[in-house]
C-alpha cells in the first residue's frame, strides 16, 4: 500500500497469489512422478513457495503433490505436500502469518542486538574495572548508566515479546475456533447435500413401492370369489411384476447412493458427519424394510394368481374327466390324439382354449384360460404328458383318512380301507362340497392297489388331509422289459424300456408274493459240464420231470437180449462197478422169481436186460442216481441262485440230465411290480421295480457335459439355440422322446439361466450321459 492510499499493480496481483511456508525439509523435482524425476533444489524450514497448480494425489504411492515456484531463487518444480503417513510439509502463508513472521524476525533481531550491546559493555567494564579516577573513570560511569538504560529497554522488549506470544496464542485460539466454525459449516453443508441425495433416492423407492401396492392390490385379496371374478389376472400380474422390477431398480439405486457416500461418514464420531451417519442409517433401514415389504406384496400377488390358476385348473380337469365319462370308450390318449390332430405331439393353444369353451359348465375369461395352460406347463400348447397330468389329477395324503364306498358320510358307510400318509391317489370325480358337514370330498383311486371310493380332502375345521402333487413318475436307469400282465411269469414282453425313458405310474408299486422255486444240480447225460436248473418255477410250472434211475453193479451179472430168462441170450458180462441207466422196468419174472430192467451200459452204450434182485432177495444192482427229462426249454446255470448264476448253456425239451444234488427250495423274494405308461409312445404295461431299474423322476435335469440345445426334435434338422454348459439345469417341457433320425432319446426343456427353450439329447450315440434327472424333493 502506497502512502497515498493506493495499491500498485504488483501488490494487487499479489493478492491473487497463493503462498505456502515450508515446515519440514523437502525436495523440489522437475516432474509430478517421483520415480522418473530429477531433483532441482531442496527447501528448508521457513522457505516460501508460490503455488502454481492445484495439489493432486499420486495414486501409485498415495502422496499429495503440487507445482510451486521457490521465492528465494525463482526455480519451479513439484513438491510433496502430504506424505503417505499423513505428515505435512507446508502451511498456507496468510497475511497474518507473514506479519507474524516479519514481527518475530524484528523482535529476534532487536533482542539479539540488545544482547550484543550488553555483552560489549560488560566486556568494556571489565577492561575499566581498575580505573578509579580520570577520564576513563568518567567513561566507566557513563557506560554503567547506559547499560542500565539498555537493561531497562531489554526488560521492556522481553515484556513485549511475552505479550506478543500471549496475543499469538489468543489469536490461534480465535483462529482455531473460527476454523472449526467454518469447517463445521462446510461439513454441515456437504453432509446435507449427501443426506438430501440419499433421501431423494429413498423417496423414489417409496413412490415405486406405492405403485407396486396399487398394481398388486387386486391380486392380493384373500377371498377366492373376488379373485375368480378378475377377468385379466395375467395383465394385472404383468403390471405388478413391472412395478416390482421398477421398485427393485429404485432400491438398487438407493443402495448404490448410500454405498457411494458411506465412506465419508463411516469413521465420524461427532459433528455434522456423525449426524449424517445416523440419518443415513435410518434411510438404510427404510430401504431394507421396503425390500422386505415388496417381497411380501409380490408373493401375495403371485399367490393370488396361483389361487386362480389352481381353482380353474381343477375345474378344467373335472370338466375334461366328465367328458371322458360321458363319451363311452373315450380315453385320455384318444382325446389327446383328437385335439392334437394329424399325429402331432402337441395340442395347439388356440385349439385347447377353444375346446375348454365347449365343456359344459366351464366358461372362463381368456386370461384365466391362459393361466390354466401355464399351470399345465404348456408354452404355446400342451404336450402329451402335460395333457395327461391335467386329466389325471393326483393328491398325496398328509393325514390318515378313511376311504368310503359312497359320497355321503351320514349313511351307513363302512370304510373300504385307510389311506395312509404319503400315499398317492388319482382324482376321479370332484371336489364336491358336503354342505351338511362343511367338508370337501373327492372320488379317488388309490394307485398302490386300485382301491376306489370317496375321501375327505378338507375337514370342517380346515384340517387338510390331501395336497396336490405331480403324477408319480419314474426314470428308467437300467434297461427293463415292459410286460402285459402283473405276474412275472407267463407274460409277454411289450417292449424294452431304454435307460433315460420316463414312465407314468398307473397302478402300484405293489408286491407279487411268489412260492419258492425248486432247484437241482444236474449234469446232462451227454456228458457236458454240470450246473443248476429250475425244476419247478415260482409260479408252479414244471420244467423237468423225474425219469429213469441209474444203477451200479454190485457183482458180476449177465446182460441179455430178452427179459425172459429161459429164452434170452447173454450179450456180455456186466462187471462189478459198472453203471447202467434204466430204460424200462423194473418188471417181476414170477417164474424165475427175479426183478429185471432194461438198461443201457454207460461203458459202451450196449442195451439189454439185467437182474436187479435175485430169487433169494439179494440186490445185484444198487440204484445210485436218477435221470430227469427236461419238459420246457430251460437254462443250465453255474450257481444255485437264479438271479446270480451265469448260464452254462440252454437245455432243450426232452434232454436227459443226471441229478447230482437236490431238488431243494430256493426262497423267493417278493417282486415289486408297477403298472405304468411310457411317456415316449404311450404304451401301458408292467415292469419290475428294483433300485437299479428305476428311480423317482422330476422334470428337472442337470447338464453333465456340454450339449447343443436345438429347435427341433430331429437333432440334424433344427437350428442350434445355444449350448448347455455343465452345471446348468433345464426344466422338461416335453418328452423324453426318440429322435427317429438318430435314435437318440431327447427332451424339450427350458434352461433356468436364461429361459432358452429347445431340444437336447440325454445320451450321446456312444452312451455318454449328457443330462441327468435331478431327484425330486422329499416331502
Amino acid at each position: 500500500e502506497d502512502l497515498d492510499g493506493g495499491i500498485v499493480m504488483e501488490d494487487f496481483m499479489g493478492l491473487f497469489k497463493e503462498r505456502h511456508l515450508c515446515t519440514k525439509e523437502v525436495t523440489v523435482t522437475d516432474g509430478f512422478e517421483i520415480a522418473n524425476s530429477q531433483t532441482i533444489t531442496k527447501l528448508h524450514v521457513s522457505d516460501i513457495v508460490e503455488v502454481l497448480a492445484e495439489a493432486k494425489t499420486l495414486d501409485s504411492i498415495g502422496v499429495v503433490r503440487m507445482k510451486v515456484k521457490v521465492e528465494k531463487d525463482g526455480s519451479e518444480g513439484w513438491v510433496t505436500t502430504q506424505g503417505t503417513s499423513g505428515s505435512t510439509y507446508f502451511t498456507p502463508l496468510t497475511v497474518y502469518a507473514a506479519f507474524m513472521r516479519n514481527l518475530e524476525k524484528l523482535l529476534s533481531a532487536t533482542a539479539s542486538s540488545g544482547k550484543k550491546l550488553i555483552d560489549f559493555m560488560t566486556h568494556k567494564l571489565q577492561e575499566l574495572r581498575d580505573c578509579k579516577t580520570g577520564p576513563l573513570a568518567d567513561a566507566k560511569a557513563e557506560v554503567i548508566k547506559t547499560r542500565s538504560k539498555i537493561n531497562v529497554q531489554r526488560a521492556k522488549l522481553d515484556s513485549l515479546i511475552k505479550k506478543v506470544e500471549e496475543g499469538k496464542q489468543e489469536h490461534s485460539k480465535r483462529e482455531a475456533f473460527e476454523r472449526r466454525k467454518q469447517e463445521e459449516k462446510r461439513e454441515r453443508k456437504a453432509a446435507s447435500v449427501i443426506v438430501k441425495a440419499v433421501s431423494e433416492e429413498v423417496e423414489k423407492a417409496q413412490n415405486a413401492f406405492a405403485a407396486l401396492e396399487k398394481k398388486a392390490a387386486p391380486l392380493s385379496v384373500t377371498a377366492e370369489a373376488e379373485l375368480l371374478a378378475l377377468e385379466t389376472p395375467v395383465s394385472l400380474r404383468n403390471e405388478a411384476q413391472a412395478a416390482a422390477s421398477a421398485l427393485k431398480s429404485a432400491i438398487a439405486e438407493a443402495r448404490a447412493c448410500l454405498a457411494a457416500h458411506r465412506g465419508k461418514v463411516e469413521k465420524a464420531l461427532k459433528g455434522p458427519w456423525h449426524e449424517a451417519k445416523q440419518e443415513m442409517s435410518k434411510l438404510d433401514n427404510q430401504i431394507e424394510a421396503l425390500g422386505k415389504k415388496a417381497e411380501l406384496v409380490a408373493e401375495a400377488s403371485e399367490a393370488g394368481c396361483e389361487t386362480i390358476a389352481s381353482a380353474r385348473y381343477g375345474q378344467a380337469s373335472a370338466a375334461l374327466r366328465t367328458l371322458l365319462t360321458a363319451r363311452e370308450g373315450l380315453t385320455a390318449e384318444a382325446l389327446f390324439a383328437e385335439l392334437a390332430g394329424n399325429g402331432r405331439e402337441q395340442i395347439e393353444e388356440a385349439v385347447f382354449c377353444s375346446h375348454l369353451d365347449k365343456l359344459d359348465g366351464l366358461k372362463l375369461p381368456a386370461e384365466q384360460k391362459q393361466l390354466v395352460l401355464q399351470k399345465a406347463g404348456g408354452i404355446g400348447g400342451l404336450g402329451r404328458r402335460s395333457f395327461s397330468m391335467l386329466l389325471e389329477r393326483h393328491l398325496r395324503c398328509v393325514k390318515e383318512i378313511a376311504l368310503t364306498a359312497v359320497f355321503d358320510i351320514s349313511v351307513s358307510n363302512a370304510p373300504v380301507r385307510k389311506i395312509g400318509i404319503g400315499e398317492s391317489v388319482e382324482v376321479l370325480e370332484g371336489p364336491k362340497s358336503d354342505d351338511t358337514h362343511s367338508i370337501s370330498r373327492v372320488s379317488i383311486r388309490a394307485l398302490v392297489d386300485g382301491a376306489a371310493g370317496w375321501v375327505t380332502v378338507k375337514g370342517n375345521r380346515d384340517t387338510t388331509f390331501f395336497v396336490e402333487c405331480p403324477k408319480p413318475c419314474y426314470c428308467i436307469t437300467e434297461e427293463v422289459a415292459m410286460q402285459d400282465a402283473f405276474s412275472t411269469e407267463a407274460t409277454n414282453t411289450l417292449q424294452r424300456l431304454r435307460v433315460g425313458e420316463v414312465v407314468e405310474v398307473i397302478e402300484g408299486p405293489r408286491q407279487e408274493i411268489l412260492p419258492n422255486a425248486m432247484r437241482m444240480k444236474c449234469k446232462p447225460v451227454s456228458g457236458e459240464a454240470a450246473g443248476w436248473i429250475t425244476s419247478t418255477t415260482k409260479q408252479g410250472t414244471s420244467c423237468a420231470r423225474k425219469g429213469q434211475g441209474t444203477y451200479t453193479c454190485r457183482s458180476t451179472i449177465a446182460l441179455t437180449d430178452m427179459a425172459n430168462m429161459k429164452e434170452c441170450k447173454v450179450l456180455r458180462k456186466v462187471t462189478k462197478g459198472e453203471v447202467l441207466q434204466s430204460l424200462e422196468g423194473p418188471i417181476d419174472d414170477p417164474i424165475a422169481g427175479v426183478t429185471r430192467i432194461r438198461a443201457k451200459a454207460k461203458k459202451d452204450d450196449m442195451e439189454g436186460w439185467v437182474t436187479i434182485r435175485g430169487n433169494a432177495g439179494s440186490m445185484l444192482l444198487e440204484e445210485t442216481g436218477c435221470t430227469w427229462v427236461i419238459t420246457t426249454k430251460t437254462s443250465l446255470q453255474a450257481e444255485f441262485g437264479t438271479d446270480v448264476g451265469s448260464e452254462v448253456r440252454s437245455l432243450e425239451k426232452d434232454e436227459l440230465v443226471e441229478v447230482l444234488e437236490g431238488p431243494k427250495e430256493e426262497k423267493s423274494e417278493p417282486m415289486t411290480r408297477l403298472r405304468c405308461r411310457a411317456v415316449a409312445n404311450g404304451k401301458v404295461g408292467w415292469i419290475t421295480l428294483k433300485n437299479s431299474t428305476a428311480t423317482p423322476w422330476s422334470p428337472v435335469y442337470n447338464c453333465l457335459e456340454e450339449t447343443p440345445l436345438s429347435e427341433n426334435l430331429d437333432a440334424e434338422a433344427g437350428a442350434k439355440v445355444r449350448n448347455l454348459e455343465p452345471g446348468e439345469t433345464i426344466e422338461l417341457l416335453d418328452g423324453p422322446r426318440e429322435d427317429l433320425t438318430t435314435g437318440a432319446l431327447r427332451l424339450k426343456g427350458r434352461a433356468a439361466t436364461d429361459e432358452a427353450e429347445g431340444w437336447a439329447s440325454i445320451f450321446t450315440k456312444d452312451g455318454t450321459q449328457l443330462l441327468e434327472c435331478v431327484a425330486p424333493e422329499s416331502n
